[in-house]
């Protein structure tokens, strides 16, 4: 009770709410017949809000010297009025209008923009709890989409009521940006004197790949760098291997064209870190990051190119099908193993009876003795050339397929309010990958301001993070998976209150 702010007289009853953000909100007057002209105090009311009790002076009651003379206790009875907000949330999906599987709908205080709750899409639909009199704002989004909002109150609401509120989430329609020329895409590494491709290059020639497919006319330099171990000459000569080994690999694996790949050896003329260190000792680990083939966007093929590449790479997969459909080895036939030779006898001592010789095998020619190799072209049942492309999709479905290391992305989100930070702990943090085309997964923040994603057996290679909150959002954060499993360290997402 106060009469410290606007009242109808006295002392009256107020009403304050500690809000998420960590403060109370503005009192707000009960108003009458809580209060009156006269001093109101000691308001109490049950947890279900039906019934309670308030001191007051105001006139009427039991006095002895005047009207308002002295303090009465009044009972306190109400109807609760139950109130909610119901609906379904659709999205646009090739023009048309279907009704969204999953996301998030969020419910505000319009008057002060405070988040009062939030809801997982449950068969694409949303439910919420209402108060009398207050003026709400209900939103959904998904990234990729504009948000849907709606406005509405519960002023005029005397009866119990359910009201329906449809959302719709309209897609985004962004301009597509492709890389800049000088831009480096991708980066893979090699051993001392080595040109093989190691197995953790993986991860960066998928990447580039992507990059490729999603944006067709860009060119792509494949610049192969050394250390500076040894002469110029023969880095020189590594470096061209290291880059050729990699077009190769490309073309052969993903079907690309050779039009849109290049190949250029640097040797060790452009370290990114010193192969020396001031004493003039080896530096083991600048001469690691110098060992290197780099990716990077050197041009862009017109329309007409793009249209003969894709032409190219049509004919061919299709030579490819057509090379494990229908050839097979051809094999040499078994060579006629030799007639046996049957040795003649050999003569006993002359004091023993003799025998007669047995005969002996016919004479055997060279050409009878000697195996003969015949090539025959007939196909030999059972055997054909190796699916080299499908024996390494298989590989690379056993490798997916496999348990791996725990893996947590985990961290907490803060709310900056003019420079102080604070935990939240009604807010939302999406996370957003690659894998399987778009995968978005939802987090909600628990209350000690804590998020956390199981991503021990993602297949995803890069993944992005934002944290959201009503009208805010964090910044973006892009993070490989091959980052995550180096440093496993929390990521914290800054809310900034603008």
């Amino acid at each position: 009770s106060s009469n410290g702010w606007i009242n109808i007289g006295g002392q009256d009853v107020f009403k304050s709410t500690w809000d998420a953000n960590g403060e109370w909100t503005e009192p707000e007057n009960l108003g009458t017949p809580i209060n009156s002209s006269a001093d109101d105090n000691g308001f109490y009311i049950n947890d279900k809000g039906t019934s309670g009790f308030v001191a007051s002076n105001r006139p009427g009651a039991t006095g002895l010297d005047n009207a308002t003379c002295c303090d009465n206790i009044y009972q306190v009875e109400t109807t609760k009025l139950f109130l909610a907000a119901r609906g379904s949330v659709y999205e646009e999906k090739d023009s048309a209008r279907v009704q969204a599987d999953q996301g998030i709908v969020l419910l505000y205080d319009e008057k002060n923009g405070t988040e009062l709750g939030s809801y997982n899409l449950i068969s694409g639909g949303y439910f919420f709890d209402l108060e009398p009199k207050t003026s709400y704002k209900i939103a959904t989004r998904k990234d990729g989409y504009y948000d849907g909002v709606t406005s509405f109150n519960t002023n005029d609401n005397t009866d119990n009521d359910t009201l329906k509120y449809d959302l719709f989430l309209k897609k985004k329609v962004e301009r597509v940006v492709a890389p800049q020329v000088g831009t480096v895409i991708g980066r893979v590494y090699y051993d001392l004197d080595q040109s093989k491709l190691r197995s953790d290059s993986h991860d960066s020639l998928t990447s580039v790949i992507n990059v490729m497919i999603q944006y067709p006319s860009l060119i792509v330099e494949v610049g192969g760098h050394t250390d500076s171990v040894g002469s110029v000459a023969y880095n020189m000569e590594l470096s061209k291997t290291r880059a050729d080994a990699v077009v190769n690999q490309l073309i052969h694996d993903k079907m690309t064209t050779g039009d849109r790949l290049t190949s250029k050896a640097y040797g060790p003329s452009q370290p990114v870190a010193p192969n020396y260190k001031a004493d003039g000792k080896d530096n083991p680990a600048g001469q690691a990051l110098n060992r290197r083939t780099e990716f990077k966007v050197v041009g862009a093929l017109t329309a007409e190119q793009i249209a003969a590449d894709a032409a190219k790479k049509e004919t061919a997969e299709k030579l490819a099908t057509v090379v494990k459909k229908d050839l097979s080895f051809s094999k040499p036939a078994p060579s006629p193993k030799p007639a046996p030779v049957k040795p003649a006898a050999v003569p006993t001592p002359a004091t023993t009876p003799v025998k007669p010789a047995a005969a002996t095998a016919p004479a055997t020619t060279p050409a009878a003795t000697t195996p003969t190799t015949s090539v025959v072209t007939t196909p030999v049942p059972g055997t054909t050339i190796p699916d080299t492309k499908n024996a390494h999709a298989a590989a690379d479905a056993v490798y997916k397929s496999a348990p791996k290391e725990t893996l947590l992305l985990t961290g907490q989100v803060y709310l900056d309010k003019a420079g102080k930070r604070t935990l939240v702990n009604q807010a939302a943090v999406f996370l957003s990958t690659n894998e399987g085309g778009f995968t978005q997964k939802v987090f909600y923040v628990q209350d000690d301001g804590s998020y956390s994603f199981d991503l021990s057996r993602a297949a995803a290679d890069t993944f992005k993070l934002v944290a959201r909150k009503f009208q805010f959002e964090s910044d973006e954060i892009v993070i490989t998976g091959a980052d995550l499993k180096k440093s496993n360290k929390p990521i914290d997402l800054i809310i900034k209150e603008k």
